[in-house]
């Protein structure tokens, strides 16, 4: 928009002349609100000036809104603070200029010094500063500010309450969320979907299902994020034990049930074939372990974009299907897409993955190493720090120590993911006086915080080396980190994993207010070393010291009991969880008990158990009993029970490679006789 003199013809030369070009002055002001143009706004504000002309009124405040508009928000103040008489309009406008800006801060300081010039906010203004609150997470001045709205009549606007949702998602106040959503007096598609978006983020995927089936019973209309909200709750509900909210538990293939429903609504509405739909769609059929559907939602794909083909390599990777991740990584390139950082970090995974799970695989898993390698030079991610961390990782699982050597050794700068990769690889490789000097070196370069400090402990918890464990708790009483809890329980897990619950009971006593995570630790700890008694009591002191024990803590005893055969002692404290504590034994607890069973040889029982669980099965129970009829060689009930395991975990490889286990057992001992 090219803007000349108002007049058309250059004849306002004078105050008065230039008052009847007002009206035009208005419109161009109006046209570079609508059109954002800071030049033209400028240019117009410095005819006015020159002209004489009076901004006091109308043009005062369009040329306010102007620069708000344009971003500039100096200009919009310094003219609102000239004029005699502030409006509402021109306050809103620089308040929601300051939130277009992302200055939360400021947009705050201009509300209030908008009612201290006795203006009152309008609904623009105060969906503005909920906003700010959101973004700032500042939950006590926004629960402030919404009460002085319900006072103003302001939140009947359906477009405040779905601000006010999304500032209380932001907060995490969950039930200031919940009582905002049901008092609003209409709900919209946004009001929805914010309010699904909330408990996705909170991950609560079963009330997110809930309240998308009130949304269909009251035929609210939904669009392409609702529908992807909804997915994700699937995603939830697949990673997690109980859908607490429904009378039953829910497991994977119920989860799926649900998921196949969405799929099916999202292709009636043509929502499936979009890109973001239809991945969110692959990783929801991931989630619930169903790979082929995850492989139709990809093909399905209008567009596969590189967040579609990262889903899907994650899909094979995290299934255990490291070949054909490699195989579409390299299918991907043949497409003629570039792969991006996360695509390097999952197939440098799988590489990995592939030579952990079978020693002889690991030469060939180190040429694909030194390919993908040459793939990360060529794509400028040499310097990328979690690129580099993931393929020292892989070269570690490898057992090449020199190339992960050769990439710490070239790291211009070193974080604490590279450095801990560098001692994972040592640890892994068995070299221990490189580990040790390593670690000291460690130390000495870098502020190790508690958060890494645990992934430490973990790590020499894996190795079950005793010496890398006591070095990393000395260190940790010399900083001081050995008073926090889940330090502590860490610290207890670690010396159980290495064979000394000596130390690990030591650390416990020493701890002066034990939390219930301390306690399960601690029971953990003897459990794995097959220490019943000394597990029994403990959880007796649990007891006594009026502790209420949670799910985790049954778990371990249960662990206890299958490792030293006790089964009688194992299905009393299964009756006694629901009796005496009001906890319901769920997959993991009955899993425990059937691989006693498969254990001591009474595979029958374990077969009727494993059939009568109250949900379905994980893989790991029916693995659980095949490994014990290949203990016993019982292939008849191997047939049997692989039948079950086939018919719900048909993707598990598993279950496949112990059925022929069996037979090949079975096939010895008649060339034996």
């Amino acid at each position: 928009m090219k803007i000349s003199n108002a007049c058309g013809d250059g004849s306002c030369t004078g105050i008065l002349s230039a008052q009847f070009c007002i009206p035009a002055y208005v419109s161009l002001l109006k046209a570079c609100i609508r059109s954002r143009s800071l030049i033209d706004t400028r240019h117009l504000y410095t005819q006015l000036v020159h002209y004489g002309i009076s901004s006091n009124g109308l043009l005062g405040n369009l040329l306010v809104v102007a620069f708000a508009k344009c971003g500039a928000i100096h200009d919009a103040l310094h003219i609102c603070f000239s004029l005699p008489r502030r409006t509402i309009i021109s306050w809103s406008s620089i308040v929601c200029a300051y939130v277009e800006c992302c200055d939360w801060l400021g947009a705050l300081r201009s509300f209030r010094t908008m009612l201290d010039d006795g203006i009152n906010p309008s609904a623009t203004a105060f969906a503005s500063v909920f906003k700010a609150c959101g973004n700032l997470a500042e939950l006590d001045h926004g629960r402030t500010l919404h009460a002085e709205a319900l006072k103003r009549g302001i939140t009947s606007a359906v477009f405040v309450g779905n601000t006010l949702l999304n500032m209380y998602g932001k907060c995490n106040a969950m039930e200031d969320a919940e009582v905002t959503f049901c008092l609003l007096p209409e709900r919209n598609v946004v009001s929805w979907t914010a309010m699904l978006s909330i408990y996705i983020e909170q991950n609560q995927g079963c009330q997110a299902l809930l309240l998308y089936r009130q949304m269909l019973d009251e035929d609210a209309n939904s669009n392409l994020l609702t529908v992807s909200f909804v997915l994700k709750a699937c995603d939830i509900l697949a990673n997690s034990d109980k859908f607490y909210s429904l009378p039953q538990e829910v497991d994977n293939r119920k989860v799926l049930e649900i998921g196949y429903a969405l799929h099916a609504y999202a292709r009636r509405r043509g929502f499936a074939s979009n890109p973001v739909i239809g991945t969110t769609i692959l990783c929801m059929y991931s989630k619930c372990k169903a790979i082929i559907e995850a492989e139709s939602a990809f093909n399905a794909l209008s567009l596969q974009d590189i967040v579609a083909w990262n889903a899907m390599l994650s899909a094979y990777k995290s299934h255990g299907l490291e070949e054909e991740t490699l195989l579409l990584y390299k299918h991907m390139q043949h497409e003629g897409l570039a792969p991006n950082q996360i695509s390097f970090m999952i197939v440098l995974e799988a590489c990995g993955n592939m030579a952990k799970r079978n020693y002889s695989y690991s030469s060939i898993a180190l040429d694909i190493a030194y390919g993908l390698h040459s793939d990360i030079r060529k794509a400028c991610y040499a310097n990328d720090d979690f690129v580099n961390t993931a393929l020292m990782s892989a070269y570690g699982n490898c057992g090449a120590l020199m190339d992960v050597e050769m990439i710490f050794g070239a790291l211009h700068v070193r974080s604490m993911a590279t450095w801990t990769a560098m001692l994972r690889a040592y640890m892994d490789q068995g070299e221990v006086e490189k580990a040790l000097s390593f670690y000291s070196q460690m130390q000495e370069n870098i502020i190790v915080d508690d958060i890494m400090f645990l992934a430490i402990l973990q790590l020499c918890s894996e190795t079950g080396c005793l010496i890398y464990f006591k070095q990393t708790h000395y260190t940790l009483v010399v900083v001081g980190f050995d008073k926090i809890p889940f330090i502590v329980s860490s610290i207890i897990t670690g010396y159980g994993s290495c064979a000394s619950m000596l130390d690990g009971q030591a650390t416990f006593a020493g701890f002066e207010e034990p939390t219930l995570e301390s306690w399960n630790a601690c029971i953990a700890g003897y459990s794995v070393v097959g220490k019943l008694s000394a597990s029994f009591h403990i959880l007796e002191e649990l007891r006594m010291a009026g502790v209420r024990p949670d799910e985790a803590t049954f778990v371990s005893v249960f662990v206890a009991c299958s490792h030293c055969g006790r089964i009688r002692e194992s299905f009393e404290y299964l009756w006694s969880m629901e009796k005496d504590y009001g906890l319901t034994p769920d997959v993991k607890h009955y899993t425990t008990s059937i691989d006693l069973l498969g254990r001591v040889g009474q595979l029958q029982k374990a077969m009727q158990l494993l059939k009568g669980l109250p949900a379905q099965a994980d893989s790991a129970a029916w693995s659980s009993l095949l490994g014990a009829c290949c203990m016993h060689s019982d292939a008849m009930l191997a047939e049997i029970v692989f039948e079950y395991a086939a018919r719900v975990h048909a993707d598990q490889v598993d279950t496949y490679v112990l059925l022929s286990n069996v037979y090949a057992l079975n096939k010895c001992a008649e060339n034996v006789t």
